[in-house]
């Protein structure tokens, strides 16, 4: 469900930054240093959503993922396990 929040806010920002680079070329007749600017840091901040959308509930790089089991006819949920500290 999450990669398709992330797909869908990216698809909306860039309908959002077309609509206003094409505002701001016609009100500058080219605009195209402001338009591309403002390109620029909308990508940016899709990007950096999106990173941190992904980010969230993961788990540590040392962690062992075991997979989903059978055990007497019922589903045991998959985990992850983190190492124990010394």
């Amino acid at each position: 469900m999450k990669r398709y929040l992330i797909i869908l806010i990216a698809i909306l920002a860039g309908l959002i930054t077309y609509a206003l680079i094409q505002k701001l070329a016609r009100q500058e007749g080219g605009g195209v240093k402001t338009s591309h600017v403002a390109g620029a840091i909308v990508a940016f901040l899709t990007l950096a959503i999106g990173l941190w959308f992904l980010e969230l509930g993961a788990a540590s790089p040392d962690s062992a993922y075991v997979p989903a089991k059978l055990i007497d006819g019922k589903v045991v949920a998959p985990e992850f396990l983190t190492p124990a500290s010394e």
